[in-house]
């Protein structure tokens, strides 16, 4: 994950958005 934005858009580091309403971080 590149950026997050308020409006839920998440951008990738390959130039791909999607619009997510979470976001699950799982450290491993």
């Amino acid at each position: 994950i590149k950026s997050t934005y308020e409006d839920g858009t998440v951008l990738f580091n390959d130039g791909s958005s999607v619009a997510a309403d979470v976001i699950v971080h799982c450290t491993g």
